[in-house]
């Protein structure tokens, strides 16, 4: 796993137990700076993309074995930071989000093809962040900047697009991580959308009104003589506060009082 903040890879157990890490913060040869992305391919090589622009290919061991990427305009050129996913015949999928664009390379870092410029069009991107490959070989690019995932087949062209902006089931304000399941689903995350103004998003389709927990935890705290605490991660601006009711039924204060995390600026 990547662990940006610290300039490292992380090696887990499926038990989520450690193994090992490793290190080589930089801005150059062999280096990677705020790793955002890393990725298995079938043949056993860890891909890592970084802030710096760089991609690298490692043993399982970390012993870096390839790199390549630099901040610049040419082929293998980036201005912004990168993420990437691997197929099954070890082609890498780059997508490279101030360059508007995506490039498929072999496992030599060679060109193969490469699509997309500022726009939005469809098979244009604006700030593109996450790619995944599907099952069927298709790759689907999270279009941030334009709210929308984007389908392409393996040699980029477009096939389809879904979502808009929005904060209902399938529109986005914001995606950025995605994957797909044998089954074909589609799991997207929507960094910009926490549930909407006074509602947190239990699932794609359920949300949860400030009136309703209001109601839950006056219910909550009918059978508890302490007091009860909420603890919500309010993500970027807490828009579930603002309807979160303070007073109980009966017009007293609320025992119940929200603890929240500093907005992030």
């Amino acid at each position: 796993m990547t662990d940006a903040g610290n300039s490292r890879i992380q090696k887990l157990g499926p038990d989520g137990n450690f193994i090992t890490s490793w290190a080589a913060y930089g801005y150059f040869h062999w280096n990677f700076n705020k790793p955002l992305a890393a990725t298995v391919s079938k043949s056993g090589y860890v891909y890592m993309a970084d802030t710096a622009h760089h991609i690298l290919k490692a043993t399982i061991d970390g012993e870096i074995v390839t790199e390549w990427g630099r901040y610049g305009s040419g082929d293998l050129d980036y201005f912004g930071y990168l993420e990437m996913t691997v197929d099954e015949n070890e082609n890498i999928y780059v997508s490279a989000s101030h360059d508007h664009r995506v490039q498929k390379l072999n496992s030599d870092g060679e060109i193969l093809k490469e699509w997309g410029s500022e726009g939005s069009e469809d098979g244009n991107f604006f700030l593109p962040e996450g790619i995944t490959v599907a099952k069927d070989g298709n790759i689907y690019v999270s279009d941030s900047g334009n709210n929308r995932i984007q389908v392409f087949n393996s040699d980029g062209t477009f096939i389809k697009k879904m979502g808009s902006y929005g904060t209902g089931p399938g529109e986005f304000d914001w995606p950025e991580g995605i994957t797909t399941d044998t089954f074909g689903n589609i799991y997207v995350a929507d960094a910009g959308n926490h549930g909407g103004e006074g509602t947190f998003r239990m699932s794609g389709t359920e949300t949860l009104s400030a009136a309703d927990l209001d109601s839950w935890l006056d219910s909550l705290q009918e059978g508890i003589s302490g007091r009860v605490i909420v603890v919500y991660d309010a993500c970027h601006s807490g828009s579930f506060l603002p309807s979160y009711l303070r007073q109980t039924k009966n017009g007293s204060s609320s025992p119940a009082h929200p603890l929240t995390s500093p907005p992030i600026s």
